[in-house]
């Protein structure tokens, strides 16, 4: 068995798919993936957004982002099925270094940007 890596999939749809063309279109391309031995490990549909420019006179688009483990032999077939669907406006695959993370998202806020002491904002005020 050959050595899989962890990729990330965001592709748009094009905006006159409903919820449920949607939902067609991530199977299939699902099903993409599976073919090509390779398995989802999840999908988060991030829902419909504006564009920053048009694509293909479209402004506006549904993202979807799908973390899957593939084979580096199967990235072009799925490149390819992705390109010649009609359905996809644009698509970015990407491998990720580290193994995916669950999806479940970490509960801690970040922390807070903090001031520099006086000493510090004084010292430099004063030598320049």
């Amino acid at each position: 068995m050959t050595k899989r890596n962890d990729y990330e999939l965001i592709f748009i749809a094009h905006p006159d798919l409903d919820e449920e063309g949607v939902a067609e279109l991530v199977a299939k391309v699902s099903g993409w993936i599976e073919a090509a031995d390779g398995q989802v490990i999840q999908t988060i549909p991030w829902g419909r957004r504006r564009l920053a420019y048009p694509i293909r006179k479209q402004t506006e688009g549904s993202y979807v982002l799908l973390r899957a483990s593939l084979t580096p032999a199967s990235i072009g077939k799925l490149e390819r099925e992705l390109k010649l669907s009609e359905s996809v406006l644009r698509y970015l695959l990407v491998r990720t270094e580290e193994p995916l993370p669950a999806a479940k998202r970490p509960t801690t806020p970040r922390p807070a940007a903090t001031r520099l002491p006086a000493e510090y904002s004084e010292a430099g005020a004063q030598e320049g």
